[in-house]
């Protein structure tokens, strides 16, 4: 570096150049002069060709040579060669990308050498970069997943929600299974109104009220009681009074 700003300096007053030595902006504008002549210095050239499974050259393909932190990219001509300069020392891997092939190849590189290697592109490498994205989103997506359901968990509505429907499905009795084939042989036997009461009953799988029954078939209060009353004593129906509220079930024949 000091040899580079002694010749720098010969173009300015010698003088003058020792007062500039000493100031930080002299210093700044000398590292940006002369930093490419050093990088170049200490920095090696990697040249080679791309080819297909066939060993055919492969023209305008990119190219990126991993050197540590250092990514340096390039492409290759119509021919299928390419030059990549500026490259750190040390070990790199340079991958080649064309369509759906990648090919890739390991190569050390030393300062002011020029190294030479050839990529073969397979269809049958995986793109590692859109592998380890598409796992990120998936985890991300699970992991939104899970927040959500937690979030709901820790809600005290949502709990009681859970709550009441677990109640609900406690309380609930097991519907009452009848045949068709006894459906058919009780509905012949009954009247006209009373087949209309068990046909309610059917549609409300086996329970309902009387005044439901009565709203649904439209038959008068007093005759739907004289009906209902015919049917318990048959012992196709079952009445509970719970209050003002007669509930009517249909019995397993």
């Amino acid at each position: 570096m000091l040899r580079y700003i002694n010749v720098f300096c010969l173009l300015f007053l010698k003088e003058g150049c020792k007062i500039l030595k000493k100031t930080l902006i002299f210093q700044i504008v000398v590292l940006f002069l002369f930093l490419p002549i050093v990088i170049s210095e200490n920095s090696g050239t990697l040249t080679g060709t791309v080819v297909d499974s066939l060993n055919n050259l492969v023209g305008n393909v990119d190219v990126q040579v991993y050197c540590g932190s250092a990514i340096i990219s390039g492409k290759t001509d119509e021919y299928g060669t390419f030059i990549i300069r500026n490259l750190p020392s040390g070990s790199c891997k340079a991958y080649a990308k064309y369509k759906d092939a990648i090919g890739f190849s390991n190569v050390v590189i030393n300062s002011n050498e020029t190294k030479e290697i050839s990529i073969v592109l397979d269809k049958t490498i995986i793109d590692i970069s859109k592998a380890n994205n598409n796992y990120l989103v998936w985890i991300l997506i699970v992991f939104l997943i899970v927040l959500i359901i937690l979030s709901l968990i820790k809600n005290k509505k949502f709990k009681n929600i859970l709550y009441m429907k677990g109640q609900k499905l406690k309380k609930r009795k097991p519907k009452n299974k009848i045949s068709i084939t006894k459906i058919d042989t009780l509905l012949k036997a009954l009247s006209q109104r009373e087949r209309q009461i068990i046909e309610d009953l059917i549609t409300h799988n086996g329970e309902t009220t009387q005044a439901k029954i009565r709203y649904d078939t439209a038959i008068p209060k007093a005759s739907l009681s004289r009906h209902i009353k015919n049917l318990e004593q048959k012992k196709i129906i079952e009445v509970k009074r719970i209050g003002k509220v007669s509930k009517i079930r249909l019995l397993e024949k």
